[in-house]
């Protein structure tokens, strides 16, 4: 009987961080972050890993190129395989670009995409929306409105884009985290400059599956502030 709680750590003599964490549906974990102990690709290497029941590493990958990879967000897909989102400066467009990769249940790699331009591109998150479809959110320095905009991107479940959406005015803004709503929706927070004070507000926004915006708000103190995270309460319109 798995205990109701318990710790675990493990890694190496570089640095492991852990970005997500998912419960699968045999009831252990995965973990989705980066590694600079292990692997053999580069500078830093996304890590993944699937935890038993009581936080002991059943199985390890190491994913990359020659440079920094890094994955932000993953979730488990009908198939029990995983997706994950986050960035690369290994391979791609210039700069660092968003990184897809979508693996069978014991992590192996059934492909990877990357999206970006020659400037920075950062992928946060990412669901299984109602649709079937793979729906991104980050941000992006090459395409948009502005210095930086927050970006919405649609994948099918073989990799094909779908949809690209930016989100943003004059200056910087960045979407962070991404839940599916239970109407059915897509909910996403983060922080605009361009429609707030100088330093920056909390950035909300709810849209349609293709992306449009159903209605967005701005909210937050006179400092700069960010919305990283989100819920909603399961009977909640």
């Amino acid at each position: 009987q798995p205990p109701l709680r318990f710790y675990t750590s493990f890694g190496g003599d570089g640095d492991e961080i852990g970005f997500s964490v998912k419960q699968t549906v045999d009831r252990q974990y995965i973990v989705a972050g980066s590694s600079t102990s292990y692997g053999s690709h580069g500078i830093t290497d996304v890590y993944l890993a699937k935890v038993d029941s009581m936080g002991n590493p059943i199985w390890t990958h190491y994913l990359g190129g020659t440079g920094i990879d890094v994955a932000k967000s993953v979730i488990q897909l009908p198939d029990s395989g995983f997706a994950m989102v986050g960035f690369t400066n290994s391979k791609g467009a210039g700069g660092y670009d968003i990184l897809v990769i979508r693996t069978t249940k014991d992590g192996s790699v059934i492909w990877e995409k990357t999206w970006g331009g020659e400037a920075w591109e950062f992928g946060n998150e990412l669901v299984l929306a109602s649709d079937g479809s793979l729906v991104i959110v980050g941000y992006t320095e090459s395409f948009g409105h502005g210095k930086s905009d927050g970006v919405l991107l649609k994948f099918d479940l073989t990799g094909n884009l779908l949809l690209e959406k930016f989100f943003g005015g004059p200056e910087n803004e960045q979407l962070n985290s991404l839940i599916n709503t239970n109407d059915g929706k897509l909910v996403t927070v983060g922080f605009t400059e361009s429609y707030a004070d100088i330093f920056g507000d909390h950035y909300f926004l709810k849209l349609e599956l293709n992306g449009d915006t159903i209605f967005s708000k701005t909210f937050g103190n006179p400092g700069k502030s960010y919305l990283n995270d989100l819920v909603q309460f399961p009977n909640d319109d």
